[in-house]
């Protein structure tokens, strides 16, 4: 009897495994309902475009889930809500184990239905690939809103390049090597190998590259001697500002000197 006892009395007062509830997930999601007049989803995946492949939530994820939500919400704090408007975002999923057509994904933009689809688990050993995520998926569904097609071929941007420059790296093989994302500054005008595998992804580098603080340090350093870097900063800023008027000088100063979220 006494064993029974200490048992029961361990369990009663023993916490839980877990430091995360869903009820937690909860409240963090009716926030970000809220705040980004959006609809969030962490259970339940909304019906995509494509066939993805998810795995089902478990209770040993609360506790990465309810971190990416808080690391999504820092992020998406840096853009105006003037600007997320613009954009037209419906939902954002929090999934795990993302996949499409058998490729490993870390997100994917649903840009016909308005859908943001972000993988909590893929990466999270490294929060500043996840920051840069976030930022480089949600400019993909930009380009189509914004510009009426996710693969548009700007040749005002590709007039940025050295004159006769194609991309030319195969994309999928980009996507499956870690190390094509990595901010190398590999030649001058591109921020990464993964940048030179298309005009798209190379916009969305530049995009991603200058909210995210870790980031933007190395570009701020590779821009002043690189002119095609530098005017590819330049004329993504612009086009915000053409977009939003509150992305202006004042607006870039504060985010980067003062870390604004």
């Amino acid at each position: 009897m006494k064993r029974i006892y200490y048992i029961l009395v361990f369990i009663i007062l023993t916490p839980s495994l877990y430091a995360v509830s869903y009820d937690e997930i909860e409240e963090l999601s009716a926030k970000l309902e809220k705040k980004y007049s959006i609809y969030i989803f962490t259970k339940n995946t909304p019906r995509s475009t494509w066939e993805l492949n998810t795995g089902s939530l478990k209770e040993e994820h609360y506790e990465s889930l309810y971190k990416y939500m808080i690391l999504f919400d820092e992020e998406f704090s840096k853009y105006p809500k003037s600007f997320i408007r613009k954009t037209r975002l419906r939902d954002v999923s929090f999934v795990s184990n993302l996949s499409l057509n058998g490729q490993e994904r870390s997100a994917l933009p649903d840009f016909k239905r308005e859908i943001l689809f972000y993988d909590f688990l893929r990466g999270d050993s490294n929060t500043t690939y996840q920051r840069h995520v976030i930022h480089h998926e949600f400019y993909h569904m930009i380009e189509e809103d914004i510009n009426s097609d996710v693969y548009w071929k700007d040749p005002n941007w590709a007039k940025l390049n050295k004159l006769g420059y194609k991309y030319s790296i195969d994309k999928r093989m980009a996507e499956e090597n870690s190390s094509e994302y990595k901010l190398s500054h590999p030649d001058q005008g591109f921020l990464n190998l993964y940048s030179k595998s298309a005009l798209e992804e190379d916009k969305a580098e530049i995009f991603a590259s200058i909210f995210v603080k870790e980031e933007y340090k190395k570009v701020r350093e590779w821009i002043k001697n690189d002119e095609i870097l530098s005017n590819k900063v330049k004329y993504m800023k612009a086009f915000l500002l053409k977009v939003d008027n509150s992305f202006n000088e004042s607006y870039w100063n504060k985010l980067h000197n003062c870390n604004t979220k």
